[in-house]
């Protein structure tokens, strides 16, 4: 499974959503792909790797999803 992202994620605050690439992500959405690579990740260090760059991409997804939490009503 390679789920590497190819742009990083952005918090924009006038759509209230996540941008990643032509992706829009809401709150649920995000979750999910969070979820999703923090499993690729789970498995990479279980196989003896380091995924060190999938890391900094869920780090940067927290990131913007802490954004989006912070805009929230």
């Amino acid at each position: 499974m390679n789920t590497e992202l190819t742009t990083l994620p952005q918090f924009d605050p006038d759509e209230g959503l996540i941008r990643l690439g032509y992706l829009r992500l809401d709150y649920d959405d995000a979750l999910w792909l969070l979820e999703l690579l923090l499993l690729e990740a789970k498995t990479t260090i279980i196989a003896g790797e380091w995924p060190r760059k999938l890391l900094e991409e869920i780090a940067h997804l927290l990131v913007a999803v802490k954004a989006q939490l912070g805009d929230a009503p």
